[in-house]
């Protein structure tokens, strides 16, 4: 019991007490609410024996996506394995706020996952403490860097979007960001995605690149 009220204390020191729900010598229940899309409910179960047997935990979130809540889950498992059996749920609990203050893709995951299997894990850099995302795409004879900065309140924040070292004649550029930005404007209010990309904003696009390219000729 002296061991269990020792990491109570010092759980107690990193996590605030408004996430802590429940407290009982064989779980703690935490509530985290980082933001309107980062909350996560995290059942820690001391087993008998404990803290010489692995504890177990659950991770349930309705906001956060399942892919991110099972690689945390996985990376949380990973580090018991690695860590002294004493203090394993001030490990956890803390390991968990630590990733929902400082990870701006934990509410974007599957959307990350995609991006990165549509251009490529080698084309695609990742920063979760700065919300950033670099892609090099290239078509043909085109090429571009795209960086795309996901800010901590997303998605009702949309993301900075910037293209640079684009080798596409500077009024096409331009157009592409223009409808980037329509496209987000319409996704923030409420546009479903296929719907926001709407044929008018495609052959806006296929226009100017006709123009451009009869102008080379």
């Amino acid at each position: 019991m002296t061991d269990y009220i020792e990491e109570l204390t010092e759980i107690r020191k990193v996590i605030p007490a408004e996430y802590i729900h429940t407290v009982h010598p064989n779980v703690i229940v935490c509530d985290f609410k980082q933001s309107r899309t980062k909350q996560m409910r995290v059942e820690v179960h001391m087993i008998e024996g404990y803290p010489e047997t692995k504890l177990s935990f659950q991770l349930s979130s309705n906001l956060i996506p399942d892919s991110a809540l099972g690689e945390l889950k996985g990376k949380l498992l990973e580090g018991l394995v690695k860590a002294p059996n004493k203090m394993q749920a001030l490990f956890v609990l803390n390991k968990i706020h630590t990733t929902l203050t400082t990870n701006r893709f934990m509410s974007c995951w599957q959307e990350v996952l995609q991006i990165r299997q549509l251009i490529g894990e080698k084309k695609t850099k990742l920063n979760a403490q700065t919300g950033l995302i670099k892609l090099k795409l290239k078509t043909k004879n085109y090429t571009a860097n795209v960086s795309i900065t996901v800010p901590d309140q997303y998605p009702d924040v949309s993301p900075t979007i910037k293209l640079s070292g684009c080798n596409m004649d500077p009024r096409l550029t331009k157009a592409i960001v223009q409808q980037s930005e329509r496209l987000v404007y319409k996704l923030l209010m409420g546009v479903d995605a296929e719907t926001a990309l709407t044929f008018h904003d495609r052959t806006a696009i296929l226009e100017n690149t006709a123009k451009l390219e009869q102008k080379e000729v």
